[in-house]
């Protein structure tokens, strides 16, 4: 399957245009890849294979974009699907001890849908919802079935497979990272719902060692509006790292404490240059006249890149 470029975005070369992106950029806390999630799992992936099953004639219209077979032969729809098994349940009951995981394709390379590819034996965390009951290829798929939740590219193993300069094969080892991320998962799942309680256990997570569970906790405070919050953000500035500074600024950006947020961006801004500074988060000026600072900036689609 051919790369897909990444799409981009104008951003106006403002105070409020950068923050407004980064605010985008950095939206996608543990808390909402949760609730967009139906089954989170840690497991293996033991089987992998391709189904093609012949197609009803009352459903060849509406599975005309999956359709597969020659001119004149009984039409096929091809379904890629991945047996994972179950090691730890986090959100949701798959109701055994091994999930399937479904996609429908074409045999060429023209399929229309995205889907990820799984090996035999990867092991890792997998962010999950229900295919729709309404989908047209969902009577053609094993019951109960899941597709990676929107967002997801893969499962997010422990060991990646990676390639150095001269194209040759070395793992990476990103359990510590993965295993972050689970521990994120399991603090999530035990936030209290009552509203003060909520709230209460939000600012004890500013002071988790877990990065994951912090950076949801300023988004969720930020969001619940109370101006109160904005002095214990400031308050954590002082000796934060970079990342954790980033994350505040936009907490008190969401809040509406507009200046304490640009002027924390103008002392990035200082202390690396300005575009230097964008840069590590792929962000380029247009292209202008010499010595002229330009009106927009542009930078990957916040909907592509999340960062939790």
């Amino acid at each position: 399957m051919a790369a897909r470029e990444m799409p981009t975005v104008l951003i106006p070369n403002t105070y409020n245009g950068i923050l407004d992106y980064l605010a985008q950029r950095t939206a996608d806390t543990i808390g909402n890849q949760v609730n967009r999630s139906s089954l989170v799992v840690v497991g293996n992936v033991r089987h992998t294979e391709s189904r093609s099953i012949p197609v009803r004639l009352e459903d060849v219209t509406a599975l005309q974009p999956w359709i597969s077979g020659e001119p004149g032969t009984v039409p096929e729809i091809t379904i890629f699907a991945t047996r994972v098994e179950v090691e730890e349940e986090l959100v949701g009951d798959a109701g055994a001890n091994h999930v399937e995981i479904a996609y429908p394709g074409t045999r060429g390379s023209g399929g229309t849908d995205f889907f990820p590819n799984f090996n035999v034996d990867d092991r890792g965390l997998l962010f999950l919802r229900n295919i729709p009951p309404d989908a047209a290829y969902a009577p053609y798929i094993q019951q109960p079935a899941y597709q990676l939740s929107p967002g997801e590219k893969g499962m997010r193993s422990f060991f990646v497979t990676d390639y150095d300069d001269k194209g040759d094969p070395f793992t990476r080892d990103e359990t510590a990272r993965v295993e972050e991320t689970i521990a994120a998962v399991r603090c999530y799942g035990s936030l209290p719902e009552e509203e003060k309680a909520l709230h209460q256990s939000l600012l004890q997570d500013l002071d988790h060692t877990n990065p994951r569970v912090v950076y949801h906790a300023i988004r969720a405070l930020a969001h619940q509006g109370d101006s109160t919050v904005a002095q214990i953000f400031k308050d954590r500035l002082l000796g934060a790292t970079e990342e954790l500074r980033v994350r505040l600024m936009l907490g008190l950006w969401i809040l509406g404490d507009k200046k304490s947020a640009e002027n924390i961006l103008n002392e990035f801004f200082q202390e690396y240059g300005k575009y230097a500074w964008l840069r590590n988060y792929g962000i380029e000026p247009t292209v202008t006249q010499a010595d002229q600072e330009p009106d927009t900036l542009f930078g990957p689609d916040p909907s592509e890149i999340k960062g939790d």
